[in-house]
């Protein structure tokens, strides 16, 4: 199986959908003296400044967190000067890009990148056999893995994870830590476009709950 272990506490991010600089903050617990946003002046001067920034220690939180919002606006020698602060960003310091247009990313920027799509409100109903990660938390491992293996013969996966990422997303905007979880569940449904066990991907989510 894959890899699902994603940890999102020291690198770069590209948040494809809306999400506001101040539940970033909250998910990551900065105070404004660590914190630097970029959301209209995307200049090579601006962008020096974030450079600056990222590369001193925090001052009075446990992290750094730097976001550039509308990342499709970044002309080519503002993204060239952050490649490879993108590739290898401090330790203690973490670089969220947001977007509505994965098209328009530049190649270079998505590259160095994890990804987390928070996309829009499906439609979905909750499924026959859908329980949310609040319920399968109270669960044995064996439970979860019997509820697991029956999802697994159906079709109704993907709608699950949907589903997870709506109630997820909720979360992020009540200001909780949320972001490792989507992305695992964005990994997750990329996984399920290839051959891996269903069941696999299902067990290896339930215990991230």
């Amino acid at each position: 199986m894959q890899n699902m272990n994603i940890n999102l506490t020291s690198q770069s991010i590209i948040i494809i959908g809306e999400v506001e600089s101040e539940v970033l903050k909250a998910n990551f617990k900065v105070s404004d003296q660590d914190f630097f946003e970029i959301s209209d002046d995307y200049s090579i001067a601006h962008i020096k400044e974030l450079l600056h920034f990222i590369n001193l220690k925090p001052f009075n939180s446990e992290r750094k967190l730097a976001v550039v919002s509308r990342i499709e606006n970044l002309n080519t020698q503002s993204a060239n000067a952050l490649l490879k602060t993108l590739e290898e960003p401090p330790s203690y310091a973490t670089i969220i890009l947001t977007t509505l247009n994965e098209q328009k990313i530049i190649p270079t920027i998505s590259s160095r990148c994890s990804k987390i799509r928070l996309g829009f409100k499906s439609n979905f109903e909750k499924t026959e056999n859908y329980l949310d990660p609040d319920a399968l938390k109270k669960m044995t491992v064996a439970k979860k893995f019997q509820w697991a293996a029956k999802v697994a013969e159906t079709d109704e996966t993907e709608k699950i994870i949907l589903l997870w990422q709506e109630f997820y997303r909720e979360r992020m905007h009540s200001g909780e830590d949320v972001l490792v979880i989507l992305g695992r569940l964005n990994h997750a449904k990329d996984l399920l476009q290839t051959n891996i066990s269903v069941k696999l991907v299902l067990e290896s989510l339930t215990l991230s709950f």
